[in-house]
């Protein structure tokens, strides 16, 4: 910082745009303590915030400013303190927050470089740093554009276990998913495999008419075998150009290894399922029995642990709203109050046992909002159902489910 107390020299219009940005995060007395630090006295008749401050920044020298400046920054968000430095990084101006010392630091970079060389290294520096941030930019793109993907397949998927009865909601996210990826991949240069227009229609368009001959391979209904390879193209093209980002971590490539593995796995799955369905070859033998073991009568110690706990079946079993506690037989699982759990208990046990409820009334009870994410809202609930039924697992000593998932609906047990 240059010593001699000269007067900031920065355009009007600058200094003002950085008022601004302050005025937006300060209150006046906020302005006072910090301008009164420098000496400076408020003119509170100046008006607006801005204003006051522009006027201290006219008529303060550089030193102060800056001083100004470092202790203003506490106050201002990300995006004012990126308008901020925007405007004086066009005057080689550098601002950067500490950790060692938690301080703003405001440095005149361009006014401390000796020579033309230092200049130009700290220039090809920003430039190399500005270089790697668009690559960041880039992977964590692709990064979004992979997990688009590969929600895109798990609609495809799931559209296929029940073609002849697609959801509302799976409808809609195919087709949300797939106009978002038609302009994301192409972007990329990969050509999107879209198998449906949308699912409503998806049975017809594979359904041959009756004459027909096929050339183009497509099979005579919807069959998930004939769309995985093709997803699974396209998604392969997606993490290789993620790979080949130059700021794929460590994380990144294990989550690559990941999903390769996952792929494998469903391949050797349908292989074992082809094999099962195969009639067996084996001979069967005799076996002769030569001498049979002594009888014994077994006692009580002699009898079995029971693998399934404590059978539910029977027992009384309460909610108790007060408390968060689900009491099995007098015993208490604790819940946590007032959370997701909590609730969806409460819902079910205002429930008769048996009795299957949409997941979707659940939901709003549970949360106290209306569906707005079908896919996204119903893991929501299965997710806070699963936690539930492991929690009482746990704590109850049993391996039954006191909740079950069906159709897209919950029932109570016991």
């Amino acid at each position: 910082m240059n010593s001699d107390n000269k007067k900031v020299k920065y355009p009007i219009v600058e200094l003002q745009a950085i008022a601004s940005a302050i005025a937006g995060a300060t209150t006046v007395k906020d302005i006072e303590l910090v301008v009164s630090r420098e000496g400076i006295t408020l003119n509170l008749e100046a008006g607006a915030k801005w204003r006051m401050l522009t006027d201290v920044f006219i008529k303060c020298d550089e030193n102060s400013f800056f001083r100004m400046l470092a202790e203003f920054l506490y106050f201002t968000n990300d995006e004012q303190e990126e308008e901020i430095k925007k405007i004086l990084g066009r005057h080689g101006i550098h601002i950067e927050f500490t950790e060692d010392n938690d301080w703003f630091i405001v440095d005149q970079t361009k006014e401390t470089m000796n020579t033309q060389d230092e200049w130009d290294a700290y220039e090809a520096n920003k430039k190399a740093e500005k270089q790697v941030k668009s690559d960041e930019n880039l992977a964590e793109k692709i990064r979004g554009i992979r997990e688009h993907h590969q929600a895109y397949i798990d609609v495809i998927e799931q559209f296929c276990k029940d073609y002849k009865n697609p959801s509302r909601e799976l409808n809609e996210a195919y087709i949300y998913l797939e106009n978002l990826l038609t302009d994301e991949l192409k972007e990329l240069g990969i050509s999107p495999y879209c198998p449906f227009k949308d699912l409503y229609s998806a049975e017809k368009e594979y359904t041959p008419e009756p004459m027909e001959i096929r050339l183009d391979g497509r099979p005579a209904t919807i069959d998930w075998n004939y769309f995985r390879p093709r997803l699974y193209s396209v998604h392969s093209q997606i993490v290789q150009l993620l790979s080949s980002a130059k700021t794929t971590t460590k994380t990144e490539t294990k989550v690559q290894e990941i999903n390769s593995f996952v792929s494998r796995l469903r391949d050797e799955q349908i292989k074992i399922d082809k094999s099962k369905n195969k009639p067996s070859k084996e001979k069967v033998g005799k076996i002769e029995i030569v001498s049979l073991p002594p009888v014994r009568i077994k006692t009580e110690k002699d009898k079995p642990f029971n693998p399934h706990g404590v059978i539910l079946l029977g027992k009384q079993i309460e909610y108790d709203e007060t408390k968060s506690l689900i009491l099995v037989a007098g015993k208490s699982c604790p819940l946590p109050p007032a959370k997701n759990e909590d609730y969806l208990a409460k819902a079910m046990f205002n429930r008769p046992i048996g009795e299957f409820v949409d997941w979707s009334l659940i939901y709003s009870e549970v949360t106290g909002s209306e569906v707005d994410d079908g896919i996204k809202n119903q893991k929501t609930i299965r997710d806070t159902m699963d936690r539930l039924n492991k929690r009482v697992q746990e704590i109850i000593g049993t391996a039954e489910e006191l909740f079950t998932w069906q159709n897209k609906s919950l029932k109570r047990n016991y």
